[in-house]
């Protein structure tokens, strides 16, 4: 029988966020027990049922990710556009440049995380946001 630890505990031993941990919960991966409220009520995560879970997860969810990551730098794009818009005064323009290297920079830190590469080329409206720096 594997250690039982917790959401934290696992988060640290995989590398990853307690948030990760917590949707892996969510998506089935197995409980020793299930947490209530207040202190020594924590979710419980036997290691071994832990691995045996992720090692059994096919890759659907790997190609769910990529489909996602592909459509992050339009949904970045637009919301950094929505920003630029609702500025008022006289810097508005001056920091059009800082939007789109803003939107680079959350996208190529998505593909850090992922393991992919960085989008080659840019949106529409983060190319208008770079013209109006440039003027």
């Amino acid at each position: 029988m594997g250690s039982v630890v917790t959401i934290p505990e696992a988060a640290r031993a995989y590398g990853a966020s307690d948030s990760t941990v917590r949707r892996w919960i969510a998506s089935g991966c197995p409980v020793e027990r299930r947490g209530g409220r207040g202190r020594g009520h924590s979710t419980l995560l036997n290691i071994d049922a832990v691995n045996g879970w992720l090692n059994s997860c096919d890759g659907d969810s790997g190609d769910a990710l990529a489909e996602f990551y592909g459509r992050v730098p339009e949904l970045v794009a637009s919301a950094v556009w929505q920003t630029f818009l609702a500025m008022e005064g006289p810097h508005k323009r001056a920091c059009a440049g800082t939007l789109a290297f803003g939107w680079y920079q959350v996208c190529a830190a998505l593909a850090d995380e992922l393991g992919t590469e960085p989008p080659t080329t840019r949106p529409a409206t983060i190319e208008r946001l770079v013209k109006i720096a440039a003027n």
